[in-house]
């Protein structure tokens, strides 16, 4: 019978390896706790907004990597064609009270803990708006610059001037569309058109995955 004889040397570098492995665990759970929760909260919208946009007919396109003019790329967590807006939807999961104004650089997130402050969010999902809006020649006036909070976010003190910019949280965020569609006097997108755009951006993201 063959026997085999294991270096004493492996079985303590793998020991070490595994106890390394749990200290980190460890040291950076809540850490990794936040992140499962994002993503675990994320596909909670993305299931909500599936749905949402079957039962009306619109077009849901996810987690899309699209180029920017300066060579890099850009993440849109939802975007939906609806029949006549194209919403770019940043999801944030905050916990507190949320505090700011349009023009500012920084918000302000008050919780029983602590007060912080954080970029403001729709700054950033402009610039993943006009991304889209170069790269299908469409006008900025169609589009809705949506910033979508969880339900542990509660908006106390939000200023908005734009018509075209929408604070919602998961649980409004189908009514919030709906009425904005409702109160608008744009015309209807034509089908063939929403098809080839939605077509064109699935296909841009996915080459733009594969650099």
């Amino acid at each position: 019978m063959l026997s085999y004889i294991i270096d004493p040397s492996i079985i303590l570098i793998v020991a070490l390896a595994l106890v390394a492995v749990f200290s980190l665990c460890y040291l950076f759970k809540d850490q990794i706790e936040e992140i499962n929760t994002r993503i675990r909260k994320a596909n909670i919208l993305h299931k909500k907004l599936k749905k949402f946009c079957k039962n009306h007919d619109y077009i849901l396109l996810t987690n899309l990597i699209l180029p920017t003019s300066d060579g890099k790329r850009i993440k849109i967590d939802d975007l939906i064609i609806a029949d006549k807006y194209i919403y770019i939807i940043s999801q944030r999961i905050l916990y507190g009270n949320i505090s700011g104004v349009e023009e500012d650089a920084k918000w302000i997130v008050r919780s029983t803990k602590e007060s912080k402050y954080f970029s403001n969010p729709f700054k950033s999902n402009e610039i993943r708006l006009q991304v889209v809006a170069n790269l299908s020649n469409i006008e900025t006036l169609n589009f809705v610059n949506m910033v979508c909070f969880s339900k542990t976010a509660f908006i106390k003190d939000v200023r908005l001037e734009n018509k075209n910019k929408v604070i919602t949280n998961i649980d409004k965020i189908e009514k919030d569309i709906i009425s904005h569609e409702k109160a608008s006097d744009l015309n209807d997108f034509k089908n063939e058109d929403v098809e080839t755009l939605a077509a064109f951006l699935y296909q841009t993201s996915k080459q733009s995955t594969r650099k």
